[in-house]
């Protein structure tokens, strides 16, 4: 049986013969990947056009909104500063303090209010400052109303006091008026002053005696009372 395999020789300088690496055929050289994006360029451009343009667009509109929240924004602090001009402003102007410190008082409210809560501050009068000092003033301007009322009831029972007291006086000086007229003239008093005075008597006094005896006596003939 012959062998077959093929013994290498060695050449003639005395080396062996080394196996050289087989070189792949241009038929079987590995292929470069496709590339799978098939789109043309003019196409890919138009996109990144409407990709900027969206993006211009929501800058615009962000713009447009910040724009509407100043004007809210400004709109509420007009309001928040009209309130504190009603309800505060009367019970800090009432308080002895020096004016610097109730201008600061105001600032210090206002501040309080445009700093907390949403951006626009349509919320300010849920702020816990401003509820707490509105609430101060509330109760100041109760307690002012209440005693205006006092007052105004104190001076109306002074002035019906001294309606009574005068027209207390207003009698007794007609009474007197008519008990003298009615000694001097010997004449009896008329029928209206007899109502005002009181003193119904027919006997005049004696023209003799003292004055106030005579007022007196017919006092206590009329009335029984002295």
């Amino acid at each position: 049986m012959s062998d077959t395999s093929t013994v290498t020789q060695p050449t003639a300088t005395g080396e062996k013969n080394v196996d050289k690496p087989v070189e792949p055929s241009p038929s079987e050289a590995p292929k470069e990947p496709e590339n799978k994006s098939t789109k043309p360029a003019d196409e890919t451009g138009d996109s990144l056009e409407k990709l900027l343009s969206h993006i211009s667009n929501l800058q615009q509109e962000n713009k447009e909104l910040e724009e509407a929240m100043r004007h809210v924004r400004e709109g509420n602090i007009v309001k928040l500063r009209t309130s504190i001009e009603e309800k505060v402003q009367p019970w800090i102007d009432s308080l002895n303090i020096p004016d610097e410190h109730k201008k600061a008082f105001v600032s210090g409210v206002e501040r309080a209010c445009q700093n907390g809560g949403t951006k626009t501050m349509s919320d300010f009068e849920d702020n816990q400052v401003y509820t707490v000092v509105c609430a101060a003033a509330a109760a100041h301007g109760v307690a002012i109303q209440d005693l205006e009322t006092t007052r105004a009831k104190l001076k109306e029972v002074e002035e019906n006091h001294k309606k009574n007291f005068d027209e207390h006086d207003r009698r007794i000086a007609n009474k007197t008026e008519a008990l003298l007229y009615n000694r001097d003239s010997g004449v009896r008093p008329s029928k209206r002053a007899r109502d005002e005075s009181d003193a119904g008597t027919n006997d005049a006094p004696s023209a003799s005696g003292n004055l106030w005896d005579d007022m007196f006596n017919n006092l206590r003939t009329t009335n029984g009372k002295f």
